[in-house]
């Protein structure tokens, strides 16, 4: 953390995942935050729609019992729940970089006046 080139080599998605998480992201994604938004939506749109076909193609009168008819259902939405938190974690990164420049601007107007 402390090397000379730490900022060079550190991306804010990987500071807002160590802020999330404490930990350095494994998955790095590519492309400006407006493309990232669109893909993510794209995702979370087609993952609702695979889990309505997986809904409507599951014979619901075999599952008999209310776990097992649980776990098929959290097994179909896993998704869902991806692209949802990929949504997420875009927009807590979005948020720190505005915090940042708003931070910026704050420090930059305090020392004009003093």
């Amino acid at each position: 953390m402390y090397d000379a080139d730490f900022w060079e080599r550190a991306s804010i998605t990987q500071l807002v995942e160590f802020i999330k998480n404490g930990t350095e992201s494994c998955k790095t994604d590519t492309g400006t935050y407006e493309e990232r938004q669109q893909r993510y939506s794209k995702a979370f749109i087609a993952s609702l729609y695979q889990f309505r076909d997986m809904v409507l193609k599951t014979d619901w009168e075999t599952i008999e019992d209310d776990h097992d008819r649980d776990s098929k259902t959290e097994s179909m939405y896993g998704d869902i729940m991806q692209a949802y938190s990929d949504q997420i974690d875009l927009a807590f990164e979005v948020g720190v970089v505005v915090g940042f420049q708003l931070g910026q601007e704050f420090v930059l107007k305090i020392k004009g006046r003093a």
